[in-house]
């Protein structure tokens, strides 16, 4: 059955309907810019692959590692999201700000798998924050779509170590794009419609 859905020739209909073709002089966007506007969105979308690919690969390799204490892809989004939002070039004059946001993803990982860690910290900043460990829950059932998914890594400073890893990560997964505003990228998670299997 031959199905129609109405936008398949959108371009060639409107490239072939007669009428007055644009004045070049009366047009509000330069070519330059379109075109400069376009690339950036076309670096972004593929930098956004690399980086879900990236997280996906820490995911799994941390639940081999601690089957106990899994985590998700979407958490490892959320976290990194909440790491390019803190950044300050200010007071990391050397990174860009993809390095900073998958540093704090390496240090949720580190806490999430070393309960001598989570105590550590618990200790540390016990002045500055709020986190009951005990209360916290890591079940191998955690839904993509629950929105109360809980940042250990809010209030907290990567060390030395997971911003080494950040750096491997950087030139593992070619993550080479510096963007200024977490909004550039495309990390969002989407639902299924109607689709059978699971997503990650």
């Amino acid at each position: 059955m031959d199905e129609q859905f109405g936008f398949e020739d959108f371009q060639v209909s409107g490239a072939n309907r007669p009428g007055p073709k644009p004045d070049a002089q009366t047009s509000t966007e330069s070519p330059d810019k379109n075109s400069e506007e376009a690339n950036n969105a076309a670096l972004a979308i593929a930098f956004s692959s690399k980086v879900v690919q990236a997280l996906k690969a820490k995911a799994r390799a941390h639940n081999k590692d601690n089957p106990s204490r899994r985590v998700t892809t979407a958490q490892l989004k959320k976290v990194y999201r909440s790491g390019a939002n803190a950044f300050s070039q200010d007071c990391q004059p050397e990174m860009a700000r993809g390095n900073w946001a998958m540093a704090r993803v390496n240090m949720f990982l580190r806490m999430k798998g070393d309960s001598e860690a989570e105590e550590s910290y618990k200790k540390a900043d016990q002045d500055s924050i709020s986190i009951n460990f005990s209360d916290l829950k890591f079940e191998e059932e955690i839904e993509v779509a629950n929105s109360s998914i809980f940042d250990l890594t809010d209030q907290l400073n990567p060390s030395s170590e997971d911003v080494s890893q950040s750096n491997i990560d950087v030139d593992l997964y070619k993550l080479d794009y510096d963007f200024q505003n977490i909004d550039e990228l495309y990390l969002d998670d989407y639902q299924p419609l109607g689709f059978a299997g699971e997503w990650e």
